[in-house]
């Protein structure tokens, strides 16, 4: 079961990953195109379920 602090840390994590987001987004396409290159070296699982390979 999902108790209210676990939630609270998933809706905590999510809004900064959010915020990251949001934030490359707005420097543009090339910030973007790194941001992505980490990700797919960083976790190729992530990567893969978001379709960025």
């Amino acid at each position: 079961t999902v108790t209210v602090r676990d939630q609270t840390d998933t809706d905590v994590w999510e809004n900064k990953a959010r915020v990251v987001m949001d934030t490359v987004r707005r420097k543009g396409s090339e910030a973007s195109l790194a941001l992505i290159s980490a990700l797919c070296e960083e976790d190729r699982c992530l990567s893969a379920e978001l379709n960025l390979t």
